[in-house]
């Protein structure tokens, strides 16, 4: 995961974790004016290349398959455990974002996650993923 802290403060601080799309996309390390904005508003930024990113060979991209969105939302939800333990992330202020499928991926984790999470924020979410399959 990619993390981001606000430059004051040693937290724990509200976090946001920025959903990326694809779902075979993948988040780098270079500079992104939506996490750079939820960091300047003294958010923590946690991106998450969950099992089916890109960048890690055939196995992890191809392991979303047979599960799609749980696989994912098991690795998003390991890093958010470590976040709060670490004292990263308030637990009471996290939020789950993203677009597309990250959308998708917001909208099950709210209901199959809902105390986990106090925010949802779902961009143009892959809402019904049988019928955008076919």
């Amino acid at each position: 995961a990619l993390v981001q802290r606000p430059a004051t403060g040693d937290g724990p601080f509200p976090t946001v974790f920025d959903i990326h799309g694809g779902p075979t996309g993948h988040d780098s390390d270079a500079v992104a004016s939506g996490p750079a904005a939820w960091v300047d508003h003294g958010f923590a930024v946690v991106r998450v290349n969950y099992r089916g990113s890109t960048g890690y060979g055939r196995a992890w991209t191809d392991a979303l398959k047979h599960r799609v969105g749980l696989i994912e939302l098991e690795d998003i939800a390991a890093v958010r455990e470590w976040s709060v333990a670490s004292g990263l992330a308030d637990p009471e202020r996290l939020v789950l974002a993203g677009g597309s499928w990250g959308g998708y991926l917001t909208l099950l984790g709210l209901g199959t996650q809902p105390d986990a999470w106090a925010l949802g924020l779902a961009a143009v979410p892959v809402a019904d993923y049988v019928t955008a399959y076919h």
